[in-house]
């Protein structure tokens, strides 16, 4: 009897225990109104590098330098020359009047003017016009409808490619209008148009087909690369004390078709000539130091092969005036300015 107790007393102290029994206390959390706070993530050294940086900016436009109410919008500009679009294009204002003017297009130009282009001689036999359209005007004498139709010299200038006599069929000097040094000039600021329409380039194909049977193909390449090239020859007066040397700085400007048909100004400083001793019709190299001394005689103007050749001086012995193929090289251009600033 005393078992069966203790055994019941055993069974009931189990179900309590099992039911949750034998605690006062509520374990219940209650809520309460503040969230729980997570922990921060480490920081990302990267991401906050990235963060500090500036936004990327699109890149300016190159501005426009205003003169007057022309726009110069630059397309090549390095140390040896500078070439810009010409916008808006009328009369120049008056520059600045330190700046020499030799060639304004509200006067004649002072200087010598030659043509020797004949349509009746053999020598001109394939000259694409009349020889006056070579002529070479002292006067303004063409309103320019690509520039306000204000008035402009209008020249073809011609380069034989076969032979050396009369080799610039034509072309122009101007003159100083006071005494003054080579070394006194600055940079050249030309405003010209390169007209494509009265242009004509012998191809490399057809200058091989002329004369490649006497010329080797390095030679063909150092001397001829079918581009508008404008030779500005800046020549000293005689000396007569140094076996008739004329001392000169010289610049083969070269044009590619991407400048066609606009109107550019170009800027080329003194420093960017080569500096020549001629003497007949050899050159020698000079410097800058010894062409400067000398006294301006005149500032010339003509059409240009690369190296300045023609195919005679190649194969002399193989040139025949009568049966010598005849190229011609002919460059459209229209100037309406040419001045040089002194030196600094």
């Amino acid at each position: 009897m005393f078992v069966i107790k203790r055994l019941f007393l055993f069974l009931l102290l189990t179900g309590l225990y099992a039911c949750g029994g034998g605690s006062s206390t509520d374990t219940k959390t209650t809520p309460t109104d503040t969230p729980q706070t997570q922990p921060e993530p480490e920081p990302n050294p990267e991401q906050e590098q990235e963060q500090e940086q500036e936004p990327e900016q699109e890149p300016e436009a190159e501005p426009l330098v205003v003169e007057g109410n022309e726009t110069f919008s630059i397309l090549l500009d390095s140390d040896a020359i500078k070439i810009y679009e010409i916008g808006n294009c009328g009369d120049t204002p008056g520059s600045n009047t330190s700046h020499r003017v030799y060639i304004d297009n509200s006067n004649t130009i002072n200087g010598d003017i030659w043509n020797w282009v004949d349509n009746a001689a053999a020598a001109w036999d394939g000259i694409s016009k009349a020889n006056t359209a070579y002529a070479i005007s002292r006067t303004s004498n063409a309103n320019d409808a690509n520039c306000s139709n204000v008035a402009t010299y209008n020249h073809i200038l011609v380069k034989k490619l076969g032979d050396w006599t009369n080799q610039h069929a034509n072309g122009f000097w101007v003159t100083s209008k006071s005494d003054e040094t080579i070394g006194q000039l600055g940079t050249v600021i030309f405003d010209m148009y390169y007209d494509s329409a009265n242009t004509i380039l012998p191809s490399a194909a057809a200058i091989e087909a002329a004369y490649g049977a006497g010329m080797t193909g390095e030679q063909l390449a150092a001397w001829e690369d079918s581009l508008f090239r404008l030779d500005i020859r800046v020549d000293g007066v005689e000396e007569t004390s140094d076996n008739g040397s004329i001392y000169k700085a010289a610049y083969n400007l070269a044009l590619t078709p991407e400048y066609a048909d606009k109107w550019l100004r170009i800027e080329i400083p003194l420093t960017s000539f080569e500096f020549i001793r001629s003497v007949g019709y050899d050159n020698f190299t000079s410097d800058q130091a010894t062409v400067g001394t000398k006294s301006l005689r005149a500032i010339g103007f003509v059409a240009e092969t690369k190296n300045r050749l023609v195919y005679r001086n190649y194969d002399q012995q193989g040139f025949s005036e009568e049966t010598t193929a005849k190229l011609f090289k002919e460059i459209g251009l229209r100037i309406k300015r040419f001045e040089i600033t002194p030196a600094e």
